[in-house]
């Protein structure tokens, strides 16, 4: 009996076993059904490709990391010429700087003199030399008064630190700017055009570039500081831009907020610009915005509003017009019905009424107004102490 109950025992293994077996088996064949598809895909999923594509993976992240420098970052081809003088990526002399910097803030060390410890790491004649390379590129679209001071700020933000002045020698700083940028503006290079700050006929220096409150005895409050920096950096790049257009006036310029918007890594600041010029000028204005990336600055067009100089008083033409016909028409229908003596214009009113209302409303000049809205996107998510 036990060897009969064994014997049964046995049977019913085996058969357990054999149905894991064939189970086994169809999932080996449906897994073969699938890797004979994969392979027919591509590229292939094996290992030498699957490595290839982690290989990749490691290249996208690293690209993508670069791009965020597109955004809000003015100083980015100076600072890349200097770190290839000193033998560094911009990557690494950010690294480099951000370790320096927070030890020595630990201390107590001012920002200044941390600049100075910094620099010192390298070799003196190729440090003076990218420094020289540094500002040789900013000078190019800047209009700031450089001199020492200013450069080691202005490589402090490209590395990461946002730019930092005491209240009245900023205040100074920013009336010298504006001010420079209106003779920049003024300067058209031809002495047949003329190029005006707003709607005056002298021009009114459109309400100082914004920042108009610091004409008087108002002082930048030390929060204020570094986004005056930053906006000061994206007005001049907008002038440049619309010098570059040859747009014939500005009329205004504004903004919401001094410190703009912080979304996630992202700092906004929202503009709107009013220019005068040729249709031609304001398309090469916009287009001028649009490819601001190459620049490593990006601007996001919102909305814009065209109009002419002189659509309000052709309309007001075209009316009257109109009025005058009709006027003169019914006036001389009345006479020929009272009996009156008829005149010239009755004969005239007899005829089926033609009124002038094909008058061209827009299009009559070449001066179009355009009323553009951006924002300006500024990547802060490297900044030191954000």
């Amino acid at each position: 009996l036990i060897g009969t109950l064994g014997s049964a025992f046995l049977v019913y293994q085996v058969i357990v076993e054999t149905d894991k077996m064939n189970i086994a088996v169809e999932k080996v064949g449906d897994l073969k059904e699938k890797i004979k598809e994969l392979n027919k895909t591509s590229p292939i999923p094996d290992k030498k490709n699957l490595k290839r594509i982690e290989e990749d993976t490691v290249v996208i992240k690293q690209k993508a990391k670069q791009l965020l420098h597109i955004f809000g970052h003015p100083y980015f081809k100076a600072i890349t010429a200097m770190a290839s003088e000193l033998g560094l990526t911009v990557v690494e002399m950010r690294e480099k700087w951000k370790t320096v910097y927070t030890q020595e803030q630990e201390k107590g060390m001012a920002r200044e003199f941390i600049f100075t410890k910094f620099s010192g790491e390298f070799d003196n004649k190729k440090w003076v030399k990218a420094i020289a390379l540094f500002t040789e590129e900013v000078k190019k679209r800047s209009q700031e008064p450089l001199n020492a001071a200013n450069i080691d700020g202005c490589v402090m933000e490209a590395l990461g630190l946002p730019r930092k002045m005491e209240p009245i020698p900023c205040k100074n700083f920013l009336l010298d700017v504006v001010m420079n940028l209106n003779k920049f503006m003024r300067d058209t290079g031809d002495p047949d055009r003329v190029f005006m700050f707003g709607m005056g006929k002298e021009g009114d220096d459109v309400e100082s570039l914004t920042f108009k409150k610091f004409n008087g005895d108002s002082l930048p409050r030390p929060d204020e500081i570094p986004y005056i920096f930053k906006q000061l950096e994206l007005i001049q790049d907008v002038l440049y831009r619309i010098k570059a257009s040859k747009i014939d006036r500005l009329d205004d310029i504004s903004r919401e907020t001094m410190k703009g918007t912080l979304t996630g890594n992202y700092l906004i600041f929202n503009y709107t610009v009013k220019v005068t010029g040729s249709l031609k000028s304001i398309r090469a204005f916009i287009n001028n915005l649009l490819i601001g990336f190459k620049d490593n600055r990006v601007y996001i067009v919102r909305r814009m509003e065209l109009s002419t100089d002189d659509e309000a008083e052709k309309i007001l033409q075209s009316s009257a017009t109109v009025k005058n016909r009709r006027s003169t028409s019914r006036r001389s229908t009345r006479r020929g019905r009272r009996g009156d003596i008829p005149d010239a214009n009755e004969e005239k009113s007899k005829e089926p009424e033609k009124v002038e209302i094909n008058v061209p409303v827009i299009g009559t000049s070449n001066s179009v107004t355009a009323e553009i809205m951006f924002d300006y996107v500024i990547y802060v998510g490297d900044e030191i102490g954000v």
